[in-house]
């Protein structure tokens, strides 16, 4: 699980508890993945890129225009591994989502997932 070339699924960050993932195509992220460390559930929510950070920092005008997260069926994983770091330097070993649990999810359920978050649904189906 990685982003290689501009392409693919991977960390990016974490925003105050959350960790954020990005599915990227053509160097640009097109969906944004994110599961709260302190959730026991660790479910697994999907939005627009930058719509956790809108979220959690309360960024009205961002929220407007990119939507809320919206939460999914899936659940991931968490255990201690390397968290950060580079080719040159390694990162810090901490209790961390498991990247894989999440890209497991994800993967399959790709479009369906990207459908969701850029497609409103009919007033009907709400």
């Amino acid at each position: 699980m990685a982003i290689v070339n501009g392409e693919g699924i991977g960390y990016v960050e974490d925003v105050k508890t959350w960790s954020v993932y990005h599915v990227v195509t053509g160097g640009r992220p097109i969906l944004e993945i994110s599961v709260n460390n302190e959730d026991p559930e660790l479910k697994i929510w999907v939005g627009r890129p930058n719509s956790r950070r809108a979220d959690v920092e309360n960024d009205i005008m961002s929220l407007t225009m990119l939507g809320a997260p919206i939460v999914t069926k899936g659940v991931a994983t968490s255990g201690t591994h390397e968290v950060g770091g580079s080719d040159v330097s390694p990162g810090e070993l901490k209790d961390h989502i498991d990247g894989i649990s999440v890209y497991q999810y994800v993967l399959p359920r790709l479009i369906w997932l990207l459908a969701d978050v850029y497609v409103p649904k009919p007033i009907t189906d709400v």
